[in-house]
């Protein structure tokens, strides 16, 4: 995982000319992401987390959890709701999405 987050670093300009490695790394990074936390979940699962499977499982992620869980299931009726109630069409600009989420 510390790998992924310093190549995002070390390639974050973008060169004028096709990069196999850019390339390679816009194809891979969030699949290799999952790969990691799926391998984090499985040896916490299995008793060999160590010290993460200790601070994971520590009380004080429950009531985190269950508002991130109240969230992923209230937001989507939230943009129903705004977006039935415009009485006009939407433009995607970033100001647009800023006020938004302020909102």
């Amino acid at each position: 995982m510390a790998l992924l987050v310093g190549l995002a670093y070390v390639l974050r300009d973008v060169p004028p000319y096709l990069s196999l490695s850019h390339a390679v790394y816009q194809g891979t990074h969030r699949s290799l992401w999952a790969l990691a936390l799926v391998w984090i979940i499985l040896d916490c699962e299995e008793g060999y987390g160590g010290f993460v499977d200790k601070i994971l499982s520590l009380g004080l992620w429950a009531p985190l959890s269950d508002i991130s869980f109240d969230c992923y299931l209230i937001h989507p009726i939230i943009i129903i709701l705004y977006n039935g109630n415009q009485e006009t069409t939407i433009h995607n600009t970033d100001s647009n999405f800023v006020s938004i989420a302020f909102k």
